[in-house]
């Protein structure tokens, strides 16, 4: 497991050896969410992330936004602009 965290923001990364991502923290998967509360911004436990059934090789995260790349070189983009 490797695990990626953001310098300025609350939020941990990790990939697991299947190539499966999980976030804690707050929640930037959460801007394509309908539920606005405060409460579903922050993930109090290890939440998987959607991949598009990818194998995640590498992440990098950015103050608002995380990139990933795929096995087969795709990359994947969520959070903010």
């Amino acid at each position: 497991m490797r695990i990626y965290s953001s310098r300025r923001n609350n939020y941990l990364i990790h990939v697991v050896l299947d190539g499966k991502v999980y976030m804690a923290g707050e929640n930037l998967v959460a801007s394509s969410s309908e539920d606005t509360s405060p409460s579903s911004n922050i993930l109090e436990e290890f939440t998987a992330i959607p991949t598009q059934n990818k194998f995640i090789t590498d992440i990098a995260c950015g103050e608002r936004h995380v990139v990933m790349l795929s096995a087969d070189c795709e990359v994947l983009v969520f959070g903010d602009n």
